[in-house]
């Protein structure tokens, strides 16, 4: 059975509403979490092991809906809220659009990993010990980039525009949405 969408089913389910998409956001959101804070935990181990993680750590929010979107049209989150995202044309859609989704989060997280790895390469063995993830990131505070609260600051506007964005078009389209040429559809 294909999850694809045709033309005639856009015009008859329509864009996702507002609740629906942040519904799965939320959903994606604990998905994302869960993964960050296993690798987290992997990542306080040991040196060795945090630096060979770090990308993987924050590549995984960016790989996530990438994938997802690529290969399904759809996160578990947008799954469990009967959404799915679709070319204009109510084609599905593929890696392409998938990526022109994802791009500004996914720089967003590779500069973010960067960041991390710079100061898990300078932070003191006695300070790594022993701490698990939520200490050692808190010790890795002093060493990271002067840049990682550029990036945060970006990250928080770059969230608030693509929702200020959504609530003032009509069919509910985030600016990854403008990028992709892509529309987020309620599933028939």
């Amino acid at each position: 059975m294909s999850d694809a969408l045709s033309p005639s089913a856009l015009a008859s389910t329509g864009p996702a509403t507002f609740a629906q998409r942040l519904g799965a956001a939320v959903i994606d959101f604990f998905v994302v979490a869960a993964y960050v804070f296993t690798v987290g935990w992997f990542c306080s181990i040991s040196r060795p092991l945090a630096e060979a993680l770090v990308f993987p750590l924050a590549l995984g929010a960016f790989a996530y809906p990438l994938t997802g979107h690529a290969r399904y049209g759809r996160t578990l989150g947008k799954w469990a809220m009967r959404i799915r995202v679709a070319q204009l044309s109510g084609s599905p859609i593929g890696w392409n659009e998938s990526l022109r989704r994802s791009a500004v989060d996914g720089v967003l997280q590779l500069a973010w990993g960067f960041g991390l790895f710079s100061a898990l390469v300078l932070v003191p063995d006695e300070l790594f010990a022993r701490q698990g993830w939520a200490g050692l990131h808190h010790s890795l505070q002093p060493w990271l980039p002067t840049y990682m609260s550029s990036i945060l600051f970006t990250s928080v506007i770059w969230s608030w525009s693509e929702i200020f964005t959504m609530l003032f078009n009509c069919k509910r389209r985030a600016i990854h949405d403008f990028i992709a040429s892509t529309i987020v559809v309620r599933s028939a």
